[in-house]
């Protein structure tokens, strides 16, 4: 037997002999009935794309191939945070950006321009080479942009009952929270959504 067939024979066993193992028994204990298993990594390009990152897309997709060996329909997505707001300029980038980054304060990421001047925007900018570079480690999950998701008319309709179940939401926030032993608490009248 070589070793790649001793490797997927100790994979193939459902045992929580390695982390990504018991993710995946974890996942199906708990939602036994679903057809497909989805699973979902994501980050925000707000500077160079780094290792804890690329760390959450390969741990995604090692639980799905885990679940894909056990025989079950298994899929990652990637979520981009690509409309999140520029916050702050990251040291790095070319003086002649940060001396006009300050006016980029608070829009979406994907609104600014790429601070190289090789790509569309910021956020092309730093989200390509990770991309790009997705097959070389056997990773192949849906890549999808924060613009994508926000105009989906199924995102919208759950938002619209997000906002209208926003006491109940709240309460629900707020028991999370204190299990994990958070102080901070949602006031009455606190709404689960901050539009730009």
């Amino acid at each position: 037997m070589n070793l790649y067939t001793k490797a997927l024979n100790i994979l193939r066993k459902k045992d929580g002999a390695h982390f990504t193992k018991k993710a995946a028994l974890r996942i199906i204990e708990t939602f036994p009935q679903e057809d497909t298993y989805v699973l979902e990594a994501g980050f925000t390009p707000s500077g160079k794309v780094h290792l804890g990152n690329f760390g959450d897309v390969l741990i995604t997709e090692s639980v799905r191939k885990i679940l894909k060996l056990w025989g079950y329909k298994a899929k990652t997505i990637l979520a981009v945070d690509s409309r999140d707001p520029f916050r702050k300029t990251p040291i790095f980038l070319p003086e002649e950006f940060k001396k006009k980054a300050s006016k980029y304060i608070g829009k979406p990421l994907e609104a600014i321009p790429d601070p190289y001047g090789c790509h569309d925007n910021f956020v092309e900018h730093f989200v390509e080479p990770v991309l790009s570079s997705f097959k070389d480690f056997g990773l192949n999950p849906q890549v999808v942009f924060a613009h994508d998701i926000h105009t989906n008319e199924r995102y919208i309709e759950l938002l619209r009952q997000i906002i209208v179940d926003r006491e109940k939401i709240c309460v629900i926030f707020n028991r999370v929270h204190e299990r994990a032993g958070h102080t901070k608490i949602y006031v009455k009248g606190w709404i689960p959504y901050r539009p730009l």
